[in-house]
Formats: C-alpha cells, structure tokens, sequence
C-alpha cells in the first residue's frame, strides 16, 4: 500500500472527512470533525498541516510522520487508531 493510501485511511479512522480533491494537483484535502484542530492537505510528496492563520507544518508524505506530527501538535489524541 502506498504511503498516500495509508494516510488517508488513518485520517479517516481519527475523525478526519475527506472534502475534496484537486484533480489537476492531486492535493486531497481533509476537514476534521472537532473544529479546535486544523485542516490537512495531503499529496504523494507532502502532507500540510493549514489552520486559521493559513499553512503552519510541512512534512514528507510519510504514514509514521503523520502520526507523529498529530500526536506532537495535538491533533488527534493519544489513544488514536490505526
């Protein structure tokens, strides 16, 4: 499975819906459910961590970087599924 389906999919478990997706950058953009944390954009290369005051976190397109990045920003609590 690639990187980008593995993200998506544990975005999905934690309480983030996929709100559309670019078809002519492939960005996919994900809104969570609890509005005290931020958007995600997701690509094959990047994951963008936006809230309101616009970008604030760029990491490599990686499944164990996203977890880590939302537990260390505190976007998704401890007890997260895979």
């Amino acid at each position: 499975m690639k990187q980008i389906e593995k993200c998506r999919k544990f975005l999905e478990n934690n309480g983030y819906t996929e709100a559309y997706k670019d078809p002519q950058t492939e960005w996919i953009h994900f809104e969570p459910m609890v509005n005290a944390v931020s958007c995600i954009d997701l690509s094959e290369n990047e994951i963008v961590f936006v809230g309101d005051e616009g970008d604030w976190l760029h990491i490599p397109c990686s499944y164990y970087a996203l977890i880590g990045a939302c537990i260390h920003y505190s976007q998704i609590g401890i007890g997260y599924k895979h």
